[in-house]
């Protein structure tokens, strides 16, 4: 598992006249960065990509998984889109539930791998325009679980795994919210918080519009 702790970021007036080169804070925020157990409380919206590479008929209930992991984020008051998502700040991560594998003498074999993944951020402040720019770097890996597995099927073995990585999360969101420090970045970002998430697809259309001679 890999751990970071992420700088808070608030959005600073054009005539704080600030340039920083990496993750910034604002000196009102009362804090500095955010822990691991906060950077889980933020998390809003959910980008659930199941990723099926098993030959040989050995997984046959990717569906099944995908909507029951669905419904875990989505009763503990997380967004759950089964398209890729714009990244919006810390709030918004990828869950991958995958697995590669085949059959050989009548035995599947194979190998599924969980990840929670959101981006790096990078905020530069200037006088220029509205006064704040903000660029994605990548990504980071908070959350990681590889499994060996094996059977006549692969079924059962894959949605038990699944299933408790997506509880894990679950449960590590509920604590994260009770933090100050989750607290404090969500009412910062609130208009964000509260927005609805917004497609990749959505976002390149809405693009395009804009750009589109007149």
């Amino acid at each position: 598992m890999i751990k970071a702790a992420f700088f808070l970021s608030v959005a600073i007036p054009a005539s704080a006249a600030l340039t920083l080169s990496s993750h910034t804070y604002s000196q009102d925020a009362g804090i500095a960065f955010l822990e691991p157990e906060a950077v889980m409380g933020i998390t809003k919206n959910v980008y659930l990509n199941v990723i099926d590479e098993v030959d040989g008929g050995c997984w046959t209930n990717s569906g099944v998984i995908e909507q029951e992991a669905r419904n875990i984020l989505t009763n503990n008051g997380v967004n759950v889109s089964l398209e890729p998502l714009t990244s919006n700040r810390l709030m918004t991560a990828e869950i991958r539930i995958g697995a590669v594998g085949y059959r050989t003498e009548g035995l599947c074999v194979g190998f599924a791998n969980l990840t929670l993944m959101r981006p790096f951020i990078h905020e530069a402040y200037s006088n220029a325009g509205n006064g704040y720019s903000h660029i994605y770097m990548g990504s980071s890996i908070d959350k990681e679980r590889g499994f060996v597995i094996s059977g006549s099927l692969l079924n059962q073995n894959i949605r038990d795994v699944a299933q408790e990585f997506i509880y894990e999360i679950s449960s590590d969101v509920a604590d994260g919210r009770k933090t100050e420090e989750a607290k404090l970045y969500i009412e910062h970002f609130s208009e964000y918080y509260n927005a609805d998430p917004v497609t990749q697809a959505e976002r390149d259309r809405e693009l395009r519009r804009e750009f589109e001679p007149r």
